[in-house]
């Protein structure tokens, strides 16, 4: 059965006030309704058996019973004693109360008046008005039905009209045994229930059956409150489709009550199932977008172009207020604006109202109660109404202020970077994957000879290759062109590699490649023409040392005791040279270190980093163990520091492959904690549950209520594992698991104690829990904060 919310609507419908469906005039002496009137009627008015109206000799009405009333279907108050009779016709008509106008015809006193014409009451019923005037003058109007033969036809056309209505057209029956019966059907009606044309509704035992029973209450309590007030019906239910089952429709009508408690009521049924299913998908859509404004970073506000006051502020401009969109809601302007910023917004405001098109106001400062001065931007946009006038003006303000410092940062961070780069005295450039030029020092640009050809971001490495190569022709090299170029560009695709190169200028360039993380390259070009010069200066002075040797040995036999007392005085300084020059030509103790220098550069800065977090860690630990680390206490909120811690070690899982999940109720509270020590404690945790988690596995992380209202905050990983017989040394500082010489995890073993420590000094406790094998194998560590630290409604809520 379909769980959908049951609505009931009553409203005045024009020309509604009760069921007058009788066909005889005995029915309005048994309908009681009181008759509220300004001055004392004529009792002897009410006495009458059929509708009557008395208005005196001046046309103004003295009184009118029960039965006029129902006739017309006017409600109580419809006449007022003492009016005239034009005032009562006119108001009659705007509000649709067929027939009284008509009446005016036997009013008159004239002397040309009829006296009795026939007209048509609000319920299409042709009745006949009697004129007779009193002994003092007074006119007495009487109604009665046409004849039976004359209502025959009638009956017999709107039989035919009411067939001929879409939908369903029902009179049925609530007898006081409490049966629901079917007393008519239009021919339509069968087919609205989904039962063949020909079936006959009125045969049903229990007519009740073909609605929805989770509505039927609603159905007979709607019918019973139609039938003593005398109000119209207007609801939405289900009925019960032979082939599709629920579906909803709208019945719209009356009922009445008899005697004997029995309901009867007319009833017009439509379907409406598109409708409710447009319906709750625009309410659907409406949640949607309601949760959307609520939770976007921007300030949205809603103003009424005509009060310029606040109709609407979403979180953001509450949080920001610092007060509750109650409070907020009729203000002319929000309070964390003042002064003549208050001026600028108005003028943006007139200015959406004069051209009706959006303003994108420029960056302004404001001043927010709870976060300070805070630099925005807010863009006007006008919003009309169904009929294309302007309405409200919506206001979106974006802060800025974070986003700006970061700018700022990053700008003067690559001042720096720009600034290092240039200060080097190697060339330096930069490649993408796609081997395009990213960024490059001066130096390197000088290096390499190129003509005209601008060096910019986005150029290729072979552009520039061959740039140097047309330039080294133009200047008598001969060079193969596409040789060079597809040689030069082998070399670099396929680093790291070193190469001199011997420019047509005469210099000397050494360069070397090297691939970055994200497949880039590096290019650094050394100038080693002064090198190379040396090496050939040596070069020269070895060969005539040579040819020395060889003069010598060639001479005078009587100079050989000379030239044997001299040999070992040249042997030793020749051998020096040879030796040097071997040393300088094979480049023992240079060129190694040239090419190594980022790469050192690199390994010193990771290594200094890892050991300046042990330091801390270190630092930290010996603060705690002579009670010198403080708290610094504040209101924190535990869902923002998980938020951001997660963010902190998503970077590694990504490496590691390792999915983190959170599991943080709606409702989780806020604490007394020191902020950085709580987010250290919990990226600890993380970090540790990812260093130990296979490829593939799972970290998560879940907040608990404890019945003591203590806070536990567990991390769950499917890792490797701890021994059993390692749970308690984790725990101690400088001591590890799987310490062996084949571990393959590093650090010093102070994590977990640290984390142990801070939350300790919080007052609360740390547990761990493992095992290696099996389906429940890994690790969960449980950190409990006691209850006294929990802020049950945080400030601003």
């Amino acid at each position: 059965m379909a769980k959908s919310k049951f609505n009931v609507r009553t409203r005045r419908l024009p020309g509604r006030r009760s069921s007058q469906n009788s066909d005889t005039l005995d029915d309005l002496r048994h309908i009681s309704a009181p008759i509220h009137t300004q001055a004392k009627p004529h009792h002897y008015i009410e006495d009458l058996a059929c509708p009557a109206l008395l208005v005196d000799e001046n046309r103004q009405i003295e009184a009118a019973n029960v039965g006029f009333y129902k006739l017309f279907g006017l409600p109580a108050k419809a006449i007022q004693i003492g009016e005239s009779f034009a005032n009562f016709a006119q108001r009659a008509v705007l509000n649709r109360y067929d027939g009284i106008l008509d009446l005016g015809n036997i009013i008159s006193t004239d002397g040309n008046q009829p006296n009795h014409i026939d007209v048509h009451n609000t319920f299409g019923q042709t009745v006949a008005a009697q004129r007779a005037v009193t002994p003092d003058g007074k006119i007495l109007l009487s109604f009665s039905p046409l004849a039976r033969r004359e209502s025959s036809e009638s009956d017999e056309w709107l039989r035919s009209m009411v067939n001929s209505i879409g939908g369903a057209v029902l009179r049925i029956k609530h007898d006081n045994s409490g049966v629901l019966s079917c007393i008519f059907a239009s021919t339509t009606a069968p087919e609205f229930f989904g039962f063949p044309k020909d079936t006959d509704l009125t045969l049903s035992e229990n007519f009740i059956t073909l609605f929805n029973e989770e509505h039927r209450p609603h159905l007979l309590e709607a019918l019973k409150t139609s039938g003593d007030t005398g109000s119209p019906i207007d609801f939405n239910m289900q009925i019960m489709h032979q082939d599709r089952g629920p579906v909803w429709v709208r019945f719209v009508g009356n009922a009445e009550t008899g005697h004997d408690q029995t309901i009867i009521c007319n009833l017009r049924g439509m379907e409406i199932e598109d409708r409710i299913t447009i319906s709750n998908e625009l309410n659907r859509l409406e949640r949607l977008l309601n949760l959307v404004v609520e939770n976007i970073p921007f300030i949205v506000i809603v103003r009424d172009v005509k009060t310029s006051k606040i109709v609407f502020i979403n979180r953001a401009g509450e949080e920001t207020a610092g007060q509750s969109r109650d409070e907020i809601i009729g203000w002319r302007s929000a309070r964390f604006r003042s002064g003549e910023r208050n001026i600028w917004r108005q003028a943006a405001r007139n200015k959406v109202i004069a051209t009706g098109e959006p303003v994108f106001n420029p960056e302004q400062i404001i001043r927010s109660p709870v976060k300070g001065d805070r630099t925005v931007r807010t863009s006007d946009y006008p919003l009309n109404d169904e009929d294309g006038n302007l309405r409200f003006i919506l206001s979106i303000t974006e802060d800025v202020t974070d986003r700006n410092a970061t700018e700022q940062a990053l700008t003067r961070s690559e001042n720096r970077f720009n600034a290092a780069i240039e200060s080097f005295t190697d060339g330096l450039a930069l490649f993408d994957s796609s081997d395009r030029l990213v960024l490059c020092n001066e130096r390197y640009n000088a290096m390499w000879p190129r003509g005209d050809l601008d060096v910019k971001p986005g150029k290729t490495y072979p552009e520039l290759v061959e740039a140097y190569a047309r330039q080294a022709i133009e200047h008598g090299e001969e060079i193969d062109l596409q040789s060079y170029v597809k040689a030069r560009v082998k070399s670099h695709l396929n680093p790291p590699s070193t190469r001199e190169v011997a420019l047509f200028d005469g210099r000397w360039l050494q360069v070397t490649d090297r691939r970055t993380e994200d497949g880039g390259i590096v290019v650094t070009c050394t100038d080693i023409t002064s090198l190379k010069e040396k090496q050939a200066e040596l070069k020269r002075t070895g060969e005539e040392a040579l040819r020395a040797k060889e003069t010598a040995e060639l001479a005078n036999k009587s100079k050989t005791d000379f030239l044997a007392n001299m040999s070992h005085e040249l042997r030793t300084p020749l051998n020096a040279v040879i030796g040097f020059s071997e040393i300088i030509r094979d480049a023992m103790m240079g060129r190694e270190y040239i090419d190594d220098y980022q790469e050192y550069a690199n390994d010193i800065h990771r290594s200094g980093s890892h050991l300046l977090a042990l330091i801390n860690d270190i630092l930290d630990m010996s603060k705690i163990e002579a009670g010198e680390l403080e708290l610094i206490e504040d209101r924190v909120s535990l869902a923002e520091a998980i938020d951001i811690s997660v963010k902190l070690v998503s970077e590694r899982a990504a490496q590691n492959d390792v999915q983190l999940v959170t599991n943080i109720p709606p409702e989780t509270p806020y604490l007394t904690a020191d902020t950085r020590k709580i987010r250290q404690i919990i990226i600890n945790l993380l970090s540790n549950a990812v260093k130990f988690s296979e490829p593939g596995g799972t970290v998560e992380i879940n907040i608990e209520h404890s019945v003591d209202g203590d806070i536990m905050l567990a991390v769950i990983d499917g890792g490797i594992g701890i021994p059993a017989d390692e749970v308690d040394q984790v725990l101690e500082p400088f001591k590890q698991a799987h310490t062996g010489l084949d571990r393959k995890f590093e650090g010093t073993g102070l994590g977990l104690s640290l984390t142990k420590s801070l939350t300790e000094l919080h007052g609360g406790s740390l547990s761990l829990t493992s095992q290696t094998e099996g389906p429940n194998k890994g690790t969960t560590v449980r950190v409990t904060l006691p209850a006294a630290r929990v802020i049950t409604r945080p400030e601003n809520a």
